[in-house]
């Protein structure tokens, strides 16, 4: 996580991807990048993927 900010979520545990990315924030943790498969997409996939995390 602290890496590119990947959440692997198994299993379908009690938190979701958002909730934990709201913790990992509200703990401090921020990632220093990105995952390299973000490069994959075109930036308008992007921006709506991040649009629906928000």
């Amino acid at each position: 996580m602290s890496a590119n900010g990947r959440i692997f979520r198994q299993d379908n545990k009690l938190f979701t991807e958002t909730s934990w990315l709201a913790v990992m924030h509200g703990q401090g943790l921020i990632p220093s990048g990105y995952h390299p498969l973000v490069d994959v997409f075109l930036e308008d996939e992007v921006e709506r993927r991040v649009q629906h995390i928000t």
